[in-house]
């Protein structure tokens, strides 16, 4: 169980990538490195790596980048709740993420569809918070974590 004090530590790192479909499994290796450093339980590094997968395939297929044509993540961990906390970035508000709107169901030999729904069961919460020029997708993971600042 972690302490009082141990909770209320926060923790983030930012991640940039090319904006690219080859970032992808760069940014899921990265983010598995940060918790890691971070002392994540195995659990919730894979889980967290499932998720900013599914979040950054989304962003560089669906979307666009942010200026300087890069990808953005966020991994932050901490405060009271102690809840991991996703985030991608990319630059375009005006496209809303599979998920948000009722969608049909992807038939059962569609090779995609299914990503925010497994988002979603894996998740306690996913949302997305739009800018100007921006549009950022988060997913927040419950950890079995002894998160240290590495």
């Amino acid at each position: 169980m972690l302490s009082e004090g141990e909770r209320a530590r926060c923790l983030l790192r930012l991640l940039s990538e090319p904006y690219a479909v080859g970032s992808v499994p760069v940014v899921r290796r990265r983010v598995r490195g940060v918790l890691a450093g971070w002392g994540m339980d195995a659990g919730t590094v894979a889980d967290a790596a499932v998720v900013v997968s599914e979040l950054a395939t989304n962003a560089v297929v669906h979307a666009r980048p942010v200026r300087g044509g890069r990808l953005i993540v966020q991994v932050s961990y901490g405060g009271r709740d102690a809840l991991l906390r996703l985030l991608v970035v990319d630059g375009a508000p005006e496209v809303v993420p599979p998920g948000c709107v009722p969608m049909v169901r992807p038939s059962s030999s569609a090779e995609g569809g299914r990503g925010m729904t497994l988002v979603a069961g894996m998740c306690l919460a996913w949302g997305v918070d739009l800018g100007v020029e921006t549009k950022s997708v988060w997913a927040l993971l419950p950890t079995g974590a002894r998160a240290g600042a590495s």
